[in-house]
Parts: structure tokens; C-alpha cells; sequence
């Protein structure tokens, strides 16, 4: 989120491939990460450096970003909300997400410049990940379902978007715990999605 070219890394998200993307152009599965950290330091620099190079001074951006031989390298810097952004999973992991962000800049500009100069710390982990499209209330889509419900983190299911996709969401105050349920969600919606799906990432 910028305001006036002060800018503020609100959250950042590594995906999952685990097949051909969504019907809505989204990846199959997505974690919160830490905001400091190597890896991260360096995607929020180049962030930063495309929003100034593109003129997004003003307003939510995301960019997004593959990874490659020679390190992260931007795909694309957009203005809007991120794609990879659930407002109500990232609220209740980091206390706010983009979206309040959009609003404290517009409604309270002074804090949000003394804000900025502070990372997000994450209170809760959190991770996604999209349900396969096979027809809704079959023999596996039940079954995948249950396996979901029964590991530790999870936290619901949110189906939205113009072409609807659920969302399984897990959160949890324990890292390892988010990590091992995200790990085990996408290998069960790689045994029961239509095809052979092949994780990537």
C-alpha cells in the first residue's frame, strides 16, 4: 500500500502450483510468510523499486514475482489488491490486511506514514489452499473434504470470486502445525483432483 510514495509491505505470500491454475486465474495454494527475513528483504526491495519505476505512489499494488536460477525475478506490478489476498485470513493472522491498509491510508494518513516504518509481524500462521472443481457433493470431493476438517489448522472453507472457487483456509498460532496441514491439503487435492496434477514450487 502507498501514500503519496511512502510505502508499506502489508503481506507477502508464496504459492503453490499443484496443477493447471485456478478457473479464476489463481494458484492452487498460498502461505503467509514472515515479513523479514533474506529471501524476503529482497523481494520487498524490488517491490518498492518497481512501484517507484512504474509511478504507483498512491494506493494497493502487488507484484508478483517467479523464482529463477539467478534468484526472485518480477513478473508483474499492478495497482489493486493482491490476488493471493484473503481480507478475512489475513486480518486474523497479522491484524489488518491490504484492504485495511487502502483504508487507514485514505482515512488516517499521519498514522499510516508512522506505521509504515514498522514490519508486520505475524500473530497467527496462515495458509490457503483451492479445492479441485470436480462436481460439488461427489464421493471424493466428501472425502476431501474430511481429510481437511481433521487436520489440526483448519479454519473453513470460502467459495467467492466471478468464477467461484473454494478456498480451504488454515491458521494456527504454531508454524509447523500451518506447515505440515498446507503440505498435507495440497498432496490430498493432488490424489483428488481430476487428472494428474504435479506440485511445483
Amino acid at each position: 500500500m502507498s501514500l503519496d510514495g511512502v510505502h508499506y509491505i502489508c503481506d507477502i505470500w508464496e504459492t503453490r502450483q499443484t496443477g493447471p491454475r485456478q478457473a479464476d486465474g489463481r494458484p492452487g495454494g498460498a502461505r503467509l510468510l514472515a515479513r523479514r527475513g533474506e529471501r524476503q528483504d529482497r523481494l520487498a526491495d524490488l517491490t518498492l523499486t518497481g512501484l517507484d519505476a512504474a509511478g504507483l505512489r498512491n494506493g494497493p499494488a502487488c507484484t508478483v514475482f517467479e523464482h529463477t536460477v539467478h534468484g526472485p525475478a518480477p513478473v508483474t506490478t499492478t495497482a489493486g489488491i493482491c490476488a493471493t489476498d484473503e481480507p478475512l485470513l489475513t486480518r486474523a493472522a497479522l491484524g489488518e490486511g491490504q484492504a485495511d491498509w487502502t483504508v487507514f491510508a485514505y482515512l488516517a494518513p499521519e498514522w499510516f506514514r508512522l506505521r509504515a516504518a514498522r514490519p508486520y509481524r505475524r500473530l497467527r500462521h496462515a495458509a490457503w489452499v483451492a479445492l479441485p472443481v470436480p462436481a460439488s457433493g461427489s464421493a471424493s470431493s466428501r472425502g476431501l473434504m474430511r481429510e481437511l476438517k481433521a487436520l489440526e489448522s483448519y479454519q473453513g472453507a470460502v467459495t467467492g470470486g466471478s468464477v467461484p472457487v473454494t478456498r480451504v483456509q488454515f491458521l494456527h498460532a504454531d508454524e509447523p502445525t500451518v506447515e505440515h496441514d498446507y503440505a498435507a491439503a495440497l498432496s490430498s487435492v493432488e490424489r483428488y483432483g481430476e487428472g494428474p496434477w504435479t506440485p511445483a514450487g
